[in-house]
C-alpha cells in the first residue's frame, strides 16, 4: 500500500466534466427597441464565490492608477469544487475485479483492476450578472435540464480503456438560491449573484496490475441429489464411496469434468508455440469426462473429479 505511484486522473476528469456544461452559455444584448443588439457568450473560469468577489472589488490590475477606467466585465460564470464524501450506498463487492487488455498491447497479459469506490463530488456554480434580466437568461439556460440531474458520460475512465470504456455520471442539482452585493457604497456598480450546488456521483479508481492470460481451464461438476451415492470409480450404487482407500458416504460426488486446453499444448496467445506448428497456429481441445464412463484411454472419474485408470 502506498508503495507504488499511480494516478488514472479521475478526479480531475469529474472536474473538467462539470465545466465544460456551463462554458458555451450566451446572453441576448438588447437595444431600447427589444431588437438584439449582440449575442455574448459568458466567460467561465474556476474559481470560489468569495475569491471571485474580492477580485471584482480588490484585484490590483482592474484598480489601479494607470488604469481608472478598467473594470471586470459581467456576466461571468464561476465554479469550484467545495468538497467530496464516500458514498457507501454505490458500494460493490471490494474483492471485485475487472479485466480488460493491457495498455501496451501485450495480448499475453490481461490488465486487472479492483472495483471502483463511489465518491460524491459537490460543486458550487456562481453567476454573477449586473441586471436581473441577464441573471434569468442564464438560470433558464441551465435548470431545464437538471430534473434534478443530468448525466455525462467519461470515456477510457479508471485509467485504462479496456476496463472501464464509458462511465455515466449523474450530475444532481441540489439547491438554487439569488442574492446581490454592492461593488463599493450602495451608490456604485450593484452585482446580483445566482448560487447553484450540484453533486456529482462518480468514482475513483485503484492501480491498474497486470496477469497472465488464462489458457486452460478445468470445470467439475457434483451431483448433489440426495438419492444417489458414489463408490470411487464409475458405479452410483450403495450409500459409502472409497476415496483413497478411506470411506465416503453421502449423496455428493463428481458427475462430469470439462477440461480446456490449448491446441498445440505449447501454443500461446499471440500465434507462437513451443510446440510442433499447427494451422491455425493456436486452438483449444475441450475434454469431457462422465462419471461412470471409460474415457478414450480407458481411465475413469472418481467421485472428487480426478480422472485414474489406464492412460496407454
Amino acid at each position: 500500500m502506498f508503495q507504488r505511484h499511480f494516478y488514472n486522473e479521475s478526479i480531475r476528469n469529474v472536474v473538467i466534466a462539470f465545466g465544460s456544461m456551463f462554458n458555451s452559455i450566451n446572453i441576448e444584448k438588447k437595444n431600447a427597441d427589444g431588437s438584439q443588439r449582440a449575442l455574448v457568450q459568458v466567460p467561465l473560469s474556476y474559481a470560489n464565490q468569495e475569491k471571485f468577489l474580492r477580485r471584482l472589488r480588490y484585484d490590483a490590475r482592474l484598480d489601479d492608477d494607470d488604469n481608472p477606467n478598467v473594470s471586470l466585465t459581467l456576466p461571468r460564470l464561476s465554479f469550484n469544487m467545495s468538497n467530496m464524501t464516500y458514498d457507501p450506498s454505490r458500494k460493490r463487492s471490494t474483492i471485485g475485479r475487472r479485466y480488460g487488455a493491457d495498455k501496451s498491447g501485450d495480448i499475453t497479459k490481461l490488465a486487472v483492476q479492483y472495483a471502483e469506490v463511489p465518491y460524491n463530488f459537490n460543486f458550487e456554480l456562481g453567476v454573477y450578472t449586473p441586471n436581473f434580466d441577464e441573471g434569468l437568461q442564464i438560470v433558464e439556460q441551465i435548470l431545464p435540464y437538471f430534473t434534478p440531474e443530468f448525466t455525462v458520460t467519461l470515456k477510457d475512465e479508471g485509467g485504462t480503456a479496456g476496463l472501464y470504456n464509458k462511465i455515466d455520471i449523474p450530475i444532481v442539482l441540489e439547491s438554487v438560491d439569488s442574492d446581490y452585493d454592492y461593488l463599493g457604497d450602495y451608490d456604485t456598480r450593484r452585482i446580483l449573484i445566482w448560487n447553484m450546488n450540484f453533486t456529482a456521483k462518480a468514482y475513483l479508481y485503484g492501480p491498474v496490475q497486470t496477469s497472465g492470460v488464462i489458457k486452460r481451464t478445468k470445470a467439475t461438476i457434483f451431483n448433489w441429489d440426495d438419492v444417489l451415492s458414489f463408490d470411487e470409480v464409475g458405479t452410483t450404487s450403495g450409500s459409502s464411496a472409497s476415496i483413497g482407500g478411506s470411506a465416503c458416504v453421502g449423496p455428493t460426488g463428481a458427475m462430469a469434468r470439462i477440461d480446456v486446453v490449448p491446441n498445440p499444448t505449447g501454443a500461446m496467445p499471440d500465434g507462437s508455440h513451443t510446440g510442433p506448428t499447427a494451422d491455425p497456429p493456436y486452438g483449444y481441445t475441450t475434454h469431457i469426462w462422465e462419471f461412470g464412463v471409460e474415457g478414450p484411454s480407458g481411465e475413469m472419474l472418481d467421485t472428487r473429479g480426478c480422472t485414474i485408470g489406464a492412460t496407454s
